[in-house]
């Protein structure tokens, strides 16, 4: 079953038993402009334990906000019931929950009208209580009905993001919603309506609130949209940039950057950061922004290995420097791409360096290094080694730091190279061996 049959069979079985159901959100508005959803949300009239009832597997992420996941052959559908929100003391969620029986009221509560669609089952549409507020569309070869309380269509159709009622409110209600509009900026390359805009600017201190995480989350999502040096503008021409951005941090070579995404672009989180922070003045300001982001390690040691690695005077560049064979002899290019954020994004943002004209390597050279890295092989960069601390107990040696050195040495001229069989490596390393 489709993610789509999913979220329908839902929608059904509610509406069987007498409760209204939609699809509403993101999955709407995708759907209205030809995307395929990455989800599907269902908002309804139903409380938690009604919705738990009717489903034979249900999780509830957050009945506390009336909100369940409903499980139908491995898809997961999330289904809220209508609300509508109280203060939000803490920035992000509403002290308390109202719920309420009208799909309009809760649609206010929403960030954006392009976010604020609902699309009913046929039964829904057709009914006394809706009919009147259905718009039908073609999608294909059928008639697809859309509810429209907000003006989110025709905002769809201008591409506009503008927010649903007050935007200082939505905006204090969560801030994080200031870098939400800057990600649909970089998505559908949209533009923010004036008095949303105003909003942000006027509000940007607000982002400050917001948890490292969630504004990590936004960011990577900003950096890989089809439009990102669009998001990525907003994000700074609205204040928001600067505040996200540690202390110290300079972003006066933030034009470099717009640059780089307007020429490339990538669906990879962790290359668009990686993008992002390249032109940042050193690697120590770099490392201060992914502190920051409190990433995972693993993410860290990602960015910062490509950052650290793909500038003009830097590691990738050296290798290609014309007769710098002899200083970075195959071991030291295999063991460089041992670093993690080497492979491939050092490699590719450096490649996006030479195509901007931000190294001192001639083309040339430049095209040398890359080709060298991306040639590797993972057997090549990690080979089984031909000799180990077994080896050389058997041999009759004691292990002792003298070990080290000498596995260290036969590693190195085995990724060199120069051993035709493990019977010579075995001899080299005997020999260095005794020689210690």
């Amino acid at each position: 079953m489709t993610p789509y049959a999913a979220a329908e069979f839902v929608m059904l079985t509610l509406g069987k038993a007498g409760y209204q159901a939609f699809l509403a959100g993101g999955c709407v508005r995708d759907l209205h402009i030809g995307r395929t959803p990455n989800d599907y949300d269902v908002t309804t009239n139903a409380r938690p334990e009604q919705v738990t009832a009717l489903f034979e597997k249900t999780i509830p992420v957050g009945a506390k906000f009336g909100v369940v996941v409903v499980m139908v052959e491995g898809n997961q559908i999330e289904v809220a019931t209508f609300r509508a929100d109280g203060a939000y003391s803490d920035g992000r969620r509403p002290d308390e929950v109202r719920y309420s029986e009208s799909a309009k009221e809760d649609v206010q509560r929403r960030d954006f009208t392009i976010n604020g669609l609902l699309q009913p089952t046929s039964a829904l549409a057709f009914s006394e209580e809706f009919k009147k507020d259905v718009k039908w569309f073609q999608d294909g070869g059928d008639e697809v009905p859309v509810i429209d309380y907000v003006g989110g269509l025709d905002d769809l159709k201008d591409g506009t993001i503008r927010c649903i009622g007050d935007a200082t409110k939505r905006f204090e209600e969560d801030a994080l919603r200031m870098m939400r509009a800057c990600r649909f900026v970089s998505r559908f390359g949209f533009e923010v309506e004036r008095d949303t805009f105003k909003a942000i600017l006027d509000n940007a201190d607000g982002i400050k609130n917001v948890s490292r995480e969630r504004i990590a989350d936004e960011l990577k999502e900003i950096c890989i949209g089809k439009f990102a040096a669009k998001g990525l503008t907003l994000l700074a021409t609205t204040g928001l940039l600067r505040r996200i951005l540690p202390e110290g941090v300079s972003d006066t070579r933030f034009v470099y950057t717009l640059e780089r995404f307007t020429k490339f672009q990538t669906s990879d989180p962790l290359m668009g950061l990686a993008m992002l922070l390249a032109d940042v003045q050193t690697s120590e300001a770099a490392n201060k922004v992914v502190e920051s982001l409190k990433l995972s390690n693993e993410e860290a040691a990602v960015i910062m290995g490509a950052v650290r690695n793909c500038g003009s005077g830097k590691e990738i560049g050296t290798v290609g420097y014309a007769g710098s064979d002899e200083f970075y002899f195959p071991a030291g290019v295999k063991m460089l791409a041992r670093e993690k954020g080497i492979l491939p994004y050092a490699v590719d943002v450096f490649e996006q360096n030479l195509k901007l004209g931000y190294t001192l390597l001639t083309s040339e050279a430049g095209k040398k290094a890359i080709e060298r890295f991306r040639a590797l092989t993972p057997e090549e960069v990690r080979p089984t080694l031909m000799v180990t601390g077994k080896d050389l107990i058997a041999m009759g040696f004691t292990p002792s730091p003298m070990f080290t050195k000498v596995l260290n040495l036969t590693e190195l001229r085995q990724l060199n190279g120069e051993f035709s069989t493990r019977e010579d490596a075995l001899e080299f390393a005997k020999q260095t061996a005794e020689a210690e």
